[in-house]
């Protein structure tokens, strides 16, 4: 992402500061989205996690109130057990793993 794509989507965020509590991710370049989540992730306080292809760890979230984990793949156990293991997981309010068909 360059400059003026990170500036314009900054400046997006910073007018759009409600919607950023809830946040589904996407199944699909999360290589991108990781640029993204750097700057939106200790604001979002929902999050739903649908990909078992998860390249960033859950600490980034630092608000995290509640996670819903749903895949029709499963997710890797060792994922689960990082996400267990994290402080965030011990401050959640909620938390859900469900089966998507």
């Amino acid at each position: 992402m360059d400059a003026t794509n990170i500036e314009r989507l900054n400046h997006l965020l910073l007018e759009n500061k409600r919607y950023l509590t809830y946040l589904k991710l996407p199944t699909t370049n999360l290589k991108t989205w990781e640029d993204i989540l750097s700057i939106i992730s200790p604001q979002i306080e929902f999050l739903n996690i649908n990909s078992i292809d998860i390249t960033f760890p859950i600490t980034r979230f630092s608000n995290l109130k509640s996670l819903i984990i749903s895949s029709p793949y499963g997710f890797p156990d060792e994922a689960l057990k990082l996400i267990f293991a994290s402080e965030q997981f011990q401050n959640l309010l909620s938390f859900q793993i469900q089966e998507k068909d």
